[in-house]
């Protein structure tokens, strides 16, 4: 990508922490995880295809060289190896589930820079809600009633026109679904990852979704 070590190891490039939480949490509760395996800076699976972001040329301030000035044949060349195979990924899964007669909760499982910008944020969880939020909203009082750290409701993210899989795939089809994202600094080693794993598991049992 034309980048530094040190800027492919930093949150621009990947979701740091989401993999461990969601493997801890499989191992706790069971389910299927479909994982990303490409940075979004090759091409961000979770944006439209017409989004400006979707192969993004600055990210926080700095310039990813490999995608300056891309051909729209480029562009298509990441969207056939990368992007629709995430989206088939997702659409098989969930077509599975539903000739077996299950309809799955679903959980966005996302984790976020705790300075963006230059910004702090005091959020160790935030949950984000789409045109459907009743299981979300009570994600988010429960949440809360743990204590101990501090919930953002609709921050640092919400649902919106810059997110592609959940609309298309999860809100249309009905789904119960949360959509999290996790602070990076409280889960960037397993003992981290663990416990939020484990904070996770304990709404969604108290919530009976699963």
């Amino acid at each position: 990508m034309g980048l530094e070590q040190r800027h492919l190891e930093a949150h621009i490039a990947w979701d740091i922490g989401a993999r461990q939480v969601t493997q801890h949490l499989i191992d706790m509760i069971g389910g299927h995880a479909i994982l990303g395996c490409y940075s979004r800076l090759v091409i961000d699976c979770n944006r439209p295809l017409s989004n400006s972001s979707l192969v993004p040329e600055i990210s926080d301030g700095v310039s990813i060289p490999a995608n300056k000035g891309l051909s729209s044949s480029e562009i298509g060349r990441r969207v056939e190896e990368i992007y629709l195979p995430y989206h088939y990924a997702v659409v098989r899964a969930l077509t599975q589930f539903k000739a077996r007669g299950v309809r799955p909760f679903v959980l966005g499982l996302h984790s976020c820079t705790p300075v963006m910008k230059g910004v702090c944020r005091p959020w160790s969880i935030g949950i984000a809600h789409s045109t459907v939020r009743d299981v979300s909203d009570k994600f988010v009082r429960q949440m809360k009633a743990y204590g101990g750290f501090q919930v953002g409701d609709n921050e640092p993210y919400a649902i919106d026109d810059d997110d592609y899989t959940f609309p298309a795939h999860i809100v249309r089809a009905n789904l119960k679904h949360v959509f999290i994202e996790l602070r990076q600094d409280l889960i960037a080693d397993d003992a981290g990852a663990a416990e939020w794993a484990n904070i996770l598991r304990r709404g969604i049992k108290d919530l009976s979704l699963v």
